[in-house]
């Protein structure tokens, strides 16, 4: 990386550590607690907010019930509360599953404890819901995870540099202004401060800043995936039997979470304990005929390790010394520790599956990080000491998810990216597909959602691991797939196997997408308030559209097109950019929409709603695993389709948002889907991984009629 490409990229990390951060705590300072101090906000707000970790009814939902999302982790509620099990009293446990009496505000908090999501989720629930607020935090989110992204694969060019500089500082300045025009004022010019810097003072600082914000994140996102399904049998079996509940839940997680191996190891005088948990299906994991294998050498796998130690013991020695072996962790060791938590010292990690294939290999690797953490601890003593590592079910997930990019894989030719799997719509017996896990539902049900979803082929648009794509967009037209590629601010075009992949090259950074002809497309440009209509067959943008404020989710229907603007109403224009008319939106953070069978299906993240063509709403549908909904798209038959990132899922629900399946899933290649389109002629859906650069077409099945 230049000095210059450097320069850029650390100007982005102090302006998110050094201003958005403030702005952020000032907002929630002066328009969110008023005149309370943090600590009595947080025991006034505690029922909400413990509620965005705890899943389960507590005591307080007797008299206002909210529905529990596990939007954080543990540590971050940790970051907030204390929980003490002696405060909780024996009658509230008696109704219901938990009593949060356990949790009380930390003495003396301070609003500068919490990161962006923690920021985020209390605007969200605890705010006044200001118009705008949530956009820019999450636009300032998303700049964090790709400046995240970016800082080990390709380099800060000024031009991407310009582009998320413009989309922080327009964010911050949005959240400033709504504080005071003062501040605004005061704002601006510590952003531009910034930007002149030729040197970033504590730049190493300020980069763990980052790091740590955004692996607290995805230790969030482990654990929540982890304790998804159990917390679901639970809710279930609570509603139903709740008689017999504690009794079956504790069966279930003896089957689910089992306990594969136990190792012992000395460090001096202290006695270490390993208890690896995991599913019947981990326990092939542990079968050293496997060794030798080439994949098992390049497979890495998810861990969560948490640490039970003695009372007597300094904690903040031990999580400076575990840290510090993170930081100083490099790509080739057999346990990288992605992020662990100071108060309860739990650990993500990733651990080469060879060494968990090999208990003496894993001994001696555990040594390693237990030695570098006990060298802060008196081990002249005799003490016991425990490690609980829980390995996730890794049944349904493909090894190639986790492989890791040898030197031999990134000379493959670019035809050796394609798998070919299935070469006409017929279902063929060894070919993947859907069809079993359907098969509970009744066939008399009168809906007509899917039978099943079959892989027709799977490829690959990224020519290189250090190519740094960010494929927000796709459509189908006959054999011919197009891409937005939002990180290169390009259209990326291939036949339908993947094969002849050329580039449109853009002025703006473009998001979404829509078909106008076969030869056409739309492009919508989010912050850039533009459009662009691309002939396709020539390459070529042939009109440039300026839209009176930022446009997202686009749709041609019947000769003109529909614009999402500020994520509060649509536009209905021609194709010269004239607006006929507005429609409004039944929810203010609408991202994406697709206009069809005279009706307009419209997303935020969490919920799809459908309108008619005047904006008056028909139906909406949401459930609590939805997570962050990106793009969405209809059948012939208006069945409604729909990206999840988070949960790395597509989702159909039924044209009267009655009735849904989780049609797709980790175990069909997603990893953070974010693309969709549905090619109503050949009834296939395409599906785009975010980051990694993986298409897939599948064939979609659906009952006789």
């Amino acid at each position: 990386m230049t000095e210059q490409y450097r320069n850029n990229y650390f100007k982005l990390v102090a302006v998110i550590v050094d201003v958005a951060f403030l702005v952020i705590w000032k907002y929630i300072r002066e328009k969110i607690l008023g005149l309370d101090s943090f600590e009595t906000f947080l025991n006034k707000e505690k029922h909400k907010l413990v509620h965005i970790y705890e899943t389960s009814q507590c005591c307080e939902c007797r008299i206002v019930n909210i529905t529990g999302e596990r939007l954080i982790s543990r540590k971050q509620l940790l970051t907030l509360y204390k929980s003490d099990e002696r405060n909780q009293i024996q009658d509230h446990r008696k109704y219901t599953q938990i009593c949060i009496c356990k949790y009380s505000a930390k003495k003396n908090i301070d609003v500068g404890v919490v990161d962006i999501t923690l920021a985020n989720y209390i605007i969200q629930k605890c705010g006044k819901h200001e118009l705008g607020i949530d956009n820019w935090i999450e636009q300032i989110k998303d700049v964090r995870n790709e400046i995240f992204h970016l800082s080990d694969t390709q380099e800060m060019t000024d031009k991407k540099f310009s582009r998320k500089w413009t989309k922080l500082e327009g964010s911050i300045m949005g959240i400033a202004k709504v504080i005071s025009s003062s501040f605004a004022v005061e704002t601006e010019k510590h952003i531009m401060q910034t930007k002149k810097l030729t040197i970033i003072g504590d730049y190493m600082l300020k980069y763990e800043i980052i790091c740590r914000d955004y692996w607290r994140n995805k230790c969030a996102e482990f654990e929540s995936a982890q304790t998804q399904i159990i917390e679901e049998k639970a809710a279930a079996l609570y509603h139903t039997m709740p008689q017999r509940f504690s009794k079956l839940m504790e069966k279930d997680c003896q089957k689910s979470m089992k306990r594969i191996e136990t190792i012992n190891t000395m460090v001096d005088k202290i006695n270490v304990m390993i208890n690896i948990f995991g599913s019947e299906e981990n326990l092939d994991m542990f079968d050293t005929a496997e060794l030798e294998t080439e994949d098992n050498k390049r497979i890495i796998i998810p861990v969560f390790m948490q640490l039970d130690v003695p009372t007597s013991w300094d904690k903040t020695k031990i999580f400076e010394a575990i840290d510090e072996f993170r930081l100083n962790g490099t790509p080739d060791m057999n346990i990288r520790i992605k992020a662990i938590s100071i108060d309860d010292l739990n650990i993500y990690a990733e651990i080469a599956k060879m060494v968990l294939c090999n208990v003496h290999e894993f001994r001696s690797e555990i040594n390693k990080m237990m030695s570098t953490m006990l060298s802060e601890i008196d081990t002249t003593k005799h003490e016991d000491f425990c490690v609980n590592l829980k390995v996730p079910d890794m049944s349904g997930v493909s090894n190639d998810e986790y492989i890791l990019e040898t030197k031999k894989e990134m000379h493959k030719s670019p035809d050796s990216s394609v798998n070919h799997q299935c070469s006409t719509t017929e279902i063929d017996e060894k070919t993947p597909t859907t069809e079993g896990a359907f098969a509970h539902y009744p066939a008399s049900v009168k809906y007509n959602l899917p039978v099943s979803v079959t892989l027709r082929q799977q490829f690959n648009i990224k020519k290189s691991k250090n190519e740094n794509q960010i494929i927000t967009s796709c459509i189908k037209r006959g054999n011919t797939l197009v891409f937005i590629d939002s990180g290169n601010d390009r259209l990326i075009i291939c036949n339908s196997d993947g094969t002849d992949i050329h580039y449109i090259p853009l002025s703006y950074d473009p998001w979404y997408m829509t078909v106008v002809n076969s030869n056409t497309v739309a492009v919508s440009c989010g912050r850039d308030s533009t459009i662009m209509i691309i002939n396709i067959s020539t390459r070529s943008v042939t009109l440039t559209i300026n839209t009176s404020g930022y446009c997202y989710g686009i749709s041609y229907n019947d000769n003109n097109l529909y614009v999402v603007i500020d994520t509060r109403i649509i536009h209905l224009m021609d194709l010269t950019g004239k607006v006929i008319r507005t429609i409004p939106l039944p929810s203010d953070s609408i991202f994406d929409i697709t206009v069809d069978r005279d009706r307009l299906v419209c997303i935020d993240v969490t919920s799809i709603y459908c309108c008619s063509l005047d904006g008056k709403l028909m139906w909406k549908f949401e459930k609590d695993k939805i997570q962050d909904l990106r793009l969405v798209t209809t059948d012939d038959e208006g069945n409604v389709y729909v990206t999840d990132i988070n949960s790395h899922t597509v989702v159909v629900i039924s044209d009267d948002g009655k009735h849904h399946r989780e049609i797709l899933t980790t175990s069909d290649g997603l990893n953070w889907p974010s693309g969709i389109y549905f090619d109503k002629k050949e009834n296939i859906v395409l599906v785009c991984n975010h980051e990694d650069g993986k298409a897939f077409l599948f064939d979609v099945k659906k009952k006789s009629t």
